[in-house]
């Protein structure tokens, strides 16, 4: 098991990490006006790097593996990227979990960039959802693909750059369903958190960096507050950290990309989510603790990354699921937990 970075995936880095970086400038430059997205503009930029394509089959146009998208999506929350690019590839994990009559011929259109498509679990309500041309409903064992100018979006506030949509559409006028059975729905869950951990991953990695260069030159008592022991402290305890999450994501990468099966598959992604979520959210605190009051003001851009590390619509799953997913797996139940019984949660 190898799990260091291609050649292919760190020249892909580099290309993303200069394109946003210019995004990020100009963000800073507006600020304290809220951060925009032009969706048009994120998929002209992601066809031109080839992202909608990364790990779908070369038939369909595609090109790389599930770690060069993993790659990908760690610069897209660095980078603040907006949701458009990450809403394209999650729906092309689960039409390549799917089957049936037309998956391939979305799948080209994807990796082209004539369609784009979004995902709908559950409670209908997702990223991007009026920038795509379509949205793909999982609806038990199937998947029904209504076009997105057939159904009617509302949009819901996050407390981040990115907004949530709920629509109202009738699943039966659907012209397209594909199938899907529990593996692959299993599946393409896994590699949803594995993407959504790769995104905070990125994120926390652009958060730490900001830090270390403002501890470098904010001073105090006419030092560097970089020179205090407790300043190195944490940021010391926020790198290791991210090195332990960087590994439990490349890990379960590795093991999508290998064809290890479903439980072990959903386990790792299942690890690397909760590790992702908690290094972002505690890499913000620490940022910000560090920043001072400079920290807590719209002129700072730090506060984007704090916000996407609670309140990200595109992270599927919440800690408590994460949790209970593998609580299951492991078979562990509320009775088998040893606590007093006020410590018990209300099962």
């Amino acid at each position: 098991m190898d799990l260091r970075p291609s050649e292919e995936q760190q020249q892909l880095r580099a290309a993303l990490r200069r394109l946003f970086d210019r995004r990020i400038d100009a963000l800073v430059a507006a600020l304290p006006e809220p951060p925009t997205h032009d969706a048009a503009r994120d998929l002209a930029d992601g066809l031109a790097v080839g992202i909608p394509g990364l790990g779908l089959p070369e038939q369909s146009g595609g090109a790389g593996t599930f770690a060069d998208l993993v790659a990908a999506h760690e610069e897209l929350g660095r980078g603040l990227a907006g949701p458009v690019l990450t809403a394209i590839t999650v729906a092309g994990r689960l039409l390549l979990r799917s089957s049936g009559a037309g998956r391939d011929g979305l799948l080209a259109a994807l990796a082209d960039g004539t369609r784009t498509a979004t995902v709908v679990q559950g409670a209908y309500r997702v990223a991007a959802g009026p920038d795509v041309t379509d949205v793909l409903v999982v609806d038990g064992s199937a998947v029904v693909v209504l076009p997105g100018a057939a159904v009617q979006w509302s949009e819901e506030a996050t407390g981040c750059d990115i907004a949530a949509w709920t629509f109202a559409g009738d699943l039966a006028s659907a012209q397209e369903r594909l199938a899907i059975d529990a593996d692959g729905l299993e599946l393409f869950r896994a590699e949803a958190a594995v993407l959504a951990a790769a995104r905070q991953l990125g994120g926390a990695r652009a958060v730490l960096d900001r830090t270390i260069e403002h501890v470098k030159t904010r001073e105090q008592f006419g030092r560097a507050i970089g020179t205090f022991q407790a300043v190195q402290h944490q940021l010391a305890d926020v790198a290791t950290n991210h090195d332990a999450t960087e590994l439990a994501v490349a890990q379960a990468a590795w093991a999508v990309a290998a064809g290890r099966p479903a439980a072990e598959i959903r386990r790792l992604a299942d690890i690397a989510a909760l590790s992702a979520a908690e290094t972002f959210r505690t890499a913000t605190l620490v940022a910000h603790q560090l920043h001072g009051g400079m920290g807590f003001v719209l002129d700072s851009p730090l506060h984007l990354w704090s916000a996407r590390a609670i309140a990200d619509p595109t992270v599927p799953r919440t800690r408590r699921q994460l949790l209970g997913d593998l609580a299951d797996a492991a078979g562990i139940t509320a009775d088998g937990i040893a606590a007093p019984p006020e410590h018990r949660l209300t099962v």
